[in-house]
């Protein structure tokens, strides 16, 4: 703290001998922490107190304080207090957690101690009086050292028997406690094996012992909370705060990622943030191509080859690719709060746009990947592949022989069938070596907090509500694994009805067949063995991408405590919602003529018709919502000329 307010690196010894010369470059905290601290928590004045303060101070703990326990005497002190409130043995029983065993705290010289307590002088004699009356308490008390000998035994097995547990840390304690999840079986499976029935039943009851001493105070009042049935946000973020800035990578013709892309933006409306989407989409819907230009953005018209989903944003022409929405005038530097489109990943661009006012917070980056096989058959019967080949070239006969076919499509087809996840992640075909391919495939993954599978959205929404740290009615969605998909391709269920397809393969069981949470698994359209083989190795890339993605998915899951609960919870909320609202799901553009103003929404509960028809727009629909009533001015319309780019053309530079 002293070096980040423009002092000199301070060591102990140079701090206490001369502390009033460093206390004006410390943070606001420091005195409280460093100068008599405990007199600080017992409401009295800690900077150069009064010796009638300190008087005052320790008179009024004598007399409203049964007793007074020392950390360095712990096991002492912790005996008084279960004799004072006639507990059993086994309540005072604990681990010590936090120190170094059979180290010492301080090695601080005698001039230094001296100099400690000098600027502590408050603490150090309240220190010193109930020193005295914890011992003269001590001396009164019948068999006291007899029971202070039984628990240190007794802390001592335990030690013995808890010292795996010591390490881990708060998720896993609970994940154990509230989630009866045994971690014994995997630290020591040989041992767990040769137990009996009875004996592992006995272990399990130990190693929960174990994480109750071994779990630190805010976790208890965690574990207290969920036991009870009480509220309690599961979050990752640092002091439970919802993350500010979110960069959302979509991923092509995958229905769960347009439902994920509308909870973004939900978000988004809901606490006021800017919003940086596709302008294409904003002025036209349009999602296949056809003409984005603009008289003052200096948009030109695309053709089928410069689809705008595979070339949005276009850096190069950032102020005419890009419409700010929602939320107050942009960050200094032209920076928004979200980011959400078809972009290829560039981080360092990413990170100029999207970053945070305070600090250095780069955001969440977040994407939804599709088991391949399944997204290149929707792909194939989406884009209409043979017809676009003549209506003569069946899947099977493309994929005996793709790059006949492949050179036959336009730039945009080809794109899409053909790693298209890989090519959006920065991956290029044309300059990678083997080296960077492997080191590609490896890492990319790593920039995601939240890497998400379509086929388990429950799950994935659940996990991507902890990382934003979102309240849980942010997720809330009437999304259904049918709604994705449509009526022409025929889905079914895990492998299909009376025999459609061979049902997926070892290496892509957990995937589609849906793992340990079979019933959520989007449908499964049915893929003859030979085709899939062949779509994995025309998209090995892709393939190789899922594979990794799904087992860091499971194991960061795997991780988290009531996961399957929050599910459950999500998965009921949602059904009571689709029957809620099914009457108010009409197109776009009915609902949008029906919505009023985002500025006259207001708060508190929205009314029951609102709620369903914000939850059933398509992202397409949300963005033109929002672009109708709170289109930032830099981009509100074609009029502005050159005002409308003056922001972003400093990121062009």
């Amino acid at each position: 703290h002293i070096v980040f307010n423009g002092g000199q690196p301070t060591t102990v010894e140079q701090f206490a001998a001369d502390p009033e010369r460093f206390w004006p470059q410390t943070k606001w905290t420091d005195p409280i922490l460093l100068s008599n601290s405990f007199m600080y928590d017992m409401g009295a004045q800690n900077r150069n107190p009064s010796q009638a303060q300190i008087d005052t101070l320790r008179t009024h703990i004598d007399q409203h304080f049964e007793l007074v326990l020392l950390t360095e005497y712990m096991d002492e002190s912790l005996v008084l207090m279960r004799r004072l409130l006639c507990w059993q043995p086994e309540d005072i029983l604990y681990l010590s957690m936090k120190v170094q065993h059979g180290h010492s705290t301080s090695n601080a010289s005698a001039a230094t101690a001296a100099n400690i307590r000098k600027m502590n002088y408050g603490d150090a004699q309240l220190y010193e009086h109930f020193n005295r009356t914890l011992w003269q308490k001590i001396g009164r008390e019948i068999g006291f050292w007899q029971e202070v000998r039984q628990l240190r035994e007794r802390r001592a097995q335990l030690y013995d028997r808890c010292q795996w547990t010591l390490h881990m840390d708060e998720d896993k304690h609970r994940k154990a406690l509230e989630d009866n999840m045994l971690y014994y079986p995997v630290v020591f499976p040989e041992e767990w094996a040769a137990l009996t029935k009875q004996q592992q039943q006995r272990a399990a009851q130990q190693e929960r012992e174990c994480h109750y001493l071994t779990l630190d105070s805010k976790g208890f009042v965690k574990h207290v909370k969920a036991s009870e049935g009480l509220p309690l946000k599961e979050c990752m973020t640092a002091g439970a705060q919802p993350m500010l800035n979110t960069v959302h990578l979509r991923t092509h013709l995958n229905g769960a990622d347009n439902e994920l892309a509308t909870v973004i933006l939900r978000d988004a409306v809901r606490r006021r943030l800017n919003v940086a989407v596709p302008r294409f989409l904003v002025e036209n819907g349009n999602t296949t191509g056809g003409s984005s230009s603009s008289s003052s953005g200096g948009g030109t018209a695309l053709s089928n080859s410069e689809h705008p989903r595979l070339g949005w944003p276009r850096w190069q022409t950032l102020q005419s690719d890009l419409t700010v929405l929602g939320g107050p005038a942009p960050l200094a530097g032209g920076t928004v709060n979200v980011l959400s489109g078809y972009f290829v990943l560039q981080p360092d661009l990413i990170n100029k746009l999207v970053r945070s006012a305070i600090g250095n917070n780069k955001g969440t980056y977040i994407t939804m990947l599709q088991e391949p096989t399944q997204r290149f058959v929707r792909s194939w019967q989406r884009l209409r592949v043979e017809q676009l080949l003549g209506g003569q070239v069946s899947l099977s006969a493309f994929l005996q022989a793709p790059p006949k076919y492949l050179e036959q499509l336009e730039p945009h087809v080809r794109r899409q069938l053909v790693n298209p996840v890989a090519h959006d992640l920065g991956f290029d075909a044309a300059t990678f070596s083997d080296e960077q391919e492997t080191h590609f495939l490896r890492t990319v993954l790593d920039q995601f907090p939240a890497v998400l599978l379509a086929e388990y959205m429950d799950h994935s929404l659940v996990y991507l509500r902890r990382v934003q740290c979102w309240d849980e009615e942010t997720v809330e969605t009437l999304w259904h694994p049918l709604d994705a998909f449509s009526a022409d391709l025929a889905p079914n269920h895990n492998g299909g009805d009376g025999g459609a397809g061979p049902p997926p393969d070892s290496a892509h069981a957990l995937a589609l067949a849906g793992g340990p949470h079979g019933k959520e698994s989007v449908p499964v359209v049915p893929v003859r063995a030979e085709d899939q083989r062949a779509i994995r190795l025309l998209n090995s890339l892709d393939n190789a991408l899922y594979l990794r993605a799904n087992a860091t998915f499971w194991a960061r899951l795997s991780a988290q405590v009531g996961l399957e609960r929050e599910v459950r919870q999500l998965a009921h909320r949602r059904e009571k919602l689709r029957k809620d609202c099914m009457h108010y799901r009409e197109s776009d553009a009915r609902m949008l003529a029906q919505l009023g103003p985002v500025q006259q929404l207001g708060g508190g509960d929205l009314p029951q018709a609102t709620k369903c028809r914000l939850l059933w727009l398509s992202p397409t629909g949300y963005m033109r919502w929002m672009a109708q009533s709170i289109r930032h001015p830099a981009a509100a319309n074609d009029d502005d000329g050159a005002e409308a780019a003056a922001a972003p053309s400093k990121l062009d530079r």
